[in-house]
């Protein structure tokens, strides 16, 4: 893969992190880590909802 193709693929995830930071730096609000993934999970879970998403491949235990 090339630069730039790693590049193009990366990019929107850096903006969102440093969109995350600026968020962090100007508020006192803070998440735990069970608010985060819940969210997580209901976005790819609504996302499958509306077929937009290949379904998640099954736990092991």
């Amino acid at each position: 893969m090339s630069v730039k193709q790693y590049s193009i693929l990366t990019d929107d995830i850096a903006k969102k992190l440093d969109e995350a930071d600026i968020y962090a730096a100007n508020t006192s609000r803070r998440l735990s880590k069970a608010e985060v993934f819940d969210s997580i999970l209901r976005t790819i879970a609504d996302a499958q909802a509306l077929e937009t998403v290949p379904p998640a491949a099954p736990k092991t235990q």
